[in-house]
């Protein structure tokens, strides 16, 4: 699994927001919920595609794993997190306790957190987007 990583301020505002709203949203995010995660911010914008053959459960564990040891999601304040899914292969309970495993990880009180689920219009693979940001100074 390879997870991009690109740098993310308030400039980037609609370029983010074109990769989170979706029409066909379960669980829906939009543009504002990206400018609360923006404006005023910057961090690190992190996203994964599930590979072939790989469960939705191992995928996150991954990713999520990944996630937990990098030094700007431990220090951020907010944190957006889109799953893009199959409505074929829908997320678990088991699924939903790695993102709460996740985030009991940070131990950071004040962290404010959003979060979605949408279809993935790209076809069956699970897509994860996270936005980690802290206010500039």
């Amino acid at each position: 699994m390879t997870i991009k990583e690109q740098h993310v301020n308030e400039s980037q505002l609609d370029e983010v927001a074109g990769l989170i709203e979706n029409e066909k949203n379960m669980i829906n995010l939009d543009r504002d919920d990206v400018k609360s995660v923006l404006v005023g911010k910057e961090g690190i914008l992190y996203q994964a595609n599930q590979d072939e053959g790989v469960e939705n459960s191992t995928f996150m564990k991954e990713f999520f794993g990944a996630l937990k040891e990098k030094k700007v999601v431990q220090d951020c304040t907010s944190m957006l997190i889109s799953i893009a899914m199959s409505p074929e292969d829908p997320l678990m309970m088991e699924d939903i306790e790695i993102i709460h495993d996740f985030l009991e990880s940070i131990n950071n009180e004040s962290l404010e957190v959003k979060w979605g689920i949408k279809n993935n219009e790209e076809g069956g693979r699970m897509t994860i987007l996270t936005i980690c940001t802290k206010a500039t100074t």
